[in-house]
């Protein structure tokens, strides 16, 4: 049993973090996706504020 929840714990983990991943770029359920989400969208807003610069230009 110690054998197979070793071998079982390393795939939770990247599976939960993939699922965070995919989570928080949804709904964040947590305060520090919420704050990933707040810096990707501070540094999204001007990218593309430059990209439409740059398109109207």
């Amino acid at each position: 049993m110690k054998t197979q929840v070793s071998r079982a714990s390393p795939p939770r983990r990247t599976s939960r973090s993939a699922y965070r991943s995919t989570v928080g770029a949804i709904a964040p359920p947590r305060p520090t996706g919420a704050a990933a989400l707040l810096a990707f969208g501070i540094l999204a807003v001007p990218v593309l504020l430059l990209t439409v610069v740059q398109a109207v230009w």
